[in-house]
C-alpha cells in the first residue's frame, strides 16, 4: 500500500488508478485522494422551477482570514475542515478566492505559502477537467463521393449510419475496418461565379484597343441613376464595398452574404435517396476491383445500408415541414439589375476579406491595369522603371527555360 502525505492532507491510496497518475505530467495533486464521505444519503428532491433569490455576498478575504483562523488555532484537523469548505462553495466563488490567493502569493505571503498552495491546488481540482482525448482513426483505403443535393443528406447522416454497429455487423468479411468508406461530399457551387465577373472581364480586356481608345470601356459613374456619394473623391470613380449601389433588395442581401454563399434548395429525400445509391453502387464497384471478388458478396451490406436510409427519411419526414425555396439568381428582376451593373462594373472579392465584394468602374479597373503595365512605355527591357517589359526575340519555351534554369541556379547555390 503507498501513502501520499502532501500538504497535510494525509490520506491513503489504494487505488491503482490512482497510482498511475503519480507519473508524467500530472500536476494536481487533489485528484490523487478519494473523494470525501458523505455523511448521509442524497434524499430524492423533485425537479420544481428555479426560485430566483438573492444569494449572500461572498468576501474572500473573509472567507481566507476564517482558514488562516482554523490553520493557527488546530493545525492538525484544520485540513480535513478546510477541504470540506473549499469543495462546498460555487464556482464562481472559487475563482474569486482564487484571484485573492495569487495576489497574495504575488506580494509574498512565504509563511502560509504551502497552505494557499494547498488550497489552490483544490480549486483547480474542482474546476479543471481534462479533455477528453480523441481516438485517432485511422483513414480508410476508400471513399464514397456524394453530391450534397440538399438538407436531406443532414437528416439522413449517411457517415453515422456506415459506421454503425448494426452495419458493421452485416459488411461481409472480406472489408475490414480499413475499407470501411469514408463519405465525402461534393458541395454545389456557390454563387461566386455568378456575382463576380472580374475573372470574365480581364479575359476579354483587350489592351491594345483601350490603348488606342480609351473610351472603348466609357464610364458610367456619373449617370443619375447612381448616388455621387459613392464617387471616390481621390480617383473620381465608384470604387467602394457599399452595396447601396444595387437597388433590388434581394440581390442586394444574397452578395450581402458573400461570394461563398450557398442558395438553398429544396429538401428533396427522393433526390437524396437517389443519389446515396448511385454512390453505394460505384463504391461497390470500386471495392469489389480492388478486392477482386464478386459485386454480389456487397449486397446484403448495400440492402441493410439503404434499409437504414429510409428510416431515418421516414423519422424526419414525420415532423418535417416542406417550404418551397427561390433562388434569387433565377428572379427575373434581380437577374436584369445583375446583368447591368456587370455591364458597367466590375465586382472582385476584397484582399484579406474574401467574404466581402468591391464595386469598380470598368474604365477606372481598365485604366489601372493599363497604368500598372506601363503599356504606352513597354520596351525590351525594364530600365525605364515599368514593372514589365515587352519581349520580341523569345518563344514561350525559350522564356520557360530562362526561368528553369535560373531556379534550379539558385537551388544549387
Amino acid at each position: 500500500m503507498w501513502k501520499l502525505v502532501w500538504h497535510g492532507l494525509n490520506q491513503k491510496i489504494t487505488e491503482g488508478s490512482n497510482l498511475k497518475k503519480i507519473d508524467g505530467d500530472y500536476q494536481i495533486i487533489a485528484s490523487m485522494f478519494p473523494p470525501l464521505p458523505r455523511s448521509s444519503i442524497r434524499p430524492y428532491r423533485a425537479v420544481k422551477p428555479a426560485k430566483i433569490e438573492p444569494e449572500p455576498n461572498f468576501d474572500p478575504d473573509v472567507f481566507r482570514r476564517t482558514i488562516d483562523d482554523k490553520f493557527i488555532s488546530d493545525r492538525k484537523n484544520s485540513f480535513h475542515d478546510i477541504r470540506i469548505s473549499i469543495l462546498s462553495l460555487k464556482k464562481r466563488h472559487l475563482k474569486e478566492l482564487a484571484v485573492n490567493l495569487l495576489e497574495l502569493l504575488e506580494k509574498g505571503h512565504d509563511d502560509k505559502y504551502q497552505l494557499y498552495l494547498m488550497i489552490l491546488d483544490m480549486i483547480n481540482h474542482k474546476m479543471y477537467k481534462p479533455p477528453l482525448k480523441k481516438e485517432k482513426r485511422s483513414p480508410s483505403n476508400f471513399q464514397l463521393k456524394l453530391p450534397f443535393t440538399s438538407k436531406a443528406m443532414d437528416f439522413i447522416n449517411l457517415p453515422n449510419i456506415i459506421r454503425s454497429a448494426e452495419i458493421k455487423e452485416e459488411k461481409p468479411e472480406i472489408m475490414g475496418d480499413d475499407d470501411i468508406p469514408m463519405v465525402v461530399y461534393n458541395l454545389t457551387p456557390s454563387i461566386r461565379s455568378d456575382i463576380l465577373n472580374y475573372k470574365c472581364f480581364i479575359s476579354n480586356f483587350n489592351i491594345d484597343e483601350f490603348h488606342k481608345n480609351p473610351n472603348c470601356i466609357p464610364c458610367f459613374c456619373h449617370e443619375p441613376g447612381f448616388n455621387p456619394q459613392l464617387i471616390d473623391g481621390h480617383h473620381g470613380h465608384i470604387v467602394t464595398g457599399e452595396l447601396r449601389i444595387i437597388k433590388n433588395n434581394k440581390l442586394r442581401n444574397l452578395i450581402s452574404k458573400g461570394p461563398k454563399y450557398r442558395e438553398p434548395v429544396k429538401v428533396d429525400f427522393d433526390c437524396a435517396r437517389a443519389c446515396i445509391e448511385d454512390s453505394m453502387d460505384d463504391f461497390i464497384n470500386n471495392i469489389s476491383t480492388v478486392k477482386k471478388v464478386n459485386k454480389l458478396v456487397f449486397v446484403s451490406w448495400k440492402l441493410k445500408v439503404m434499409s437504414l436510409v429510409d428510416r431515418h427519411i421516414e423519422m424526419a419526414q414525420q415532423n418535417f415541414v416542406s417550404k418551397d425555396v427561390t433562388s434569387v439568381l433565377k428572379d427575373p428582376d434581380a437577374k436584369k439589375e445583375l446583368k447591368s451593373l456587370h455591364d458597367k462594373f466590375v465586382f472582385v472579392p476584397i484582399d484579406k476579406a474574401g467574404n466581402n465584394v468591391a464595386i469598380i468602374c470598368k474604365h477606372f479597373y481598365a485604366q489601372t491595369m493599363h497604368r500598372e503595365l506601363g503599356y504606352g512605355n513597354l520596351t525590351d527591357n525594364v530600365e525605364n522603371g515599368n514593372t514589365y517589359a515587352k519581349i520580341n526575340n523569345l518563344n514561350s519555351k525559350q522564356i520557360f527555360s530562362i526561368h528553369s534554369n535560373f531556379e534550379f541556379s539558385k537551388v544549387d547555390g
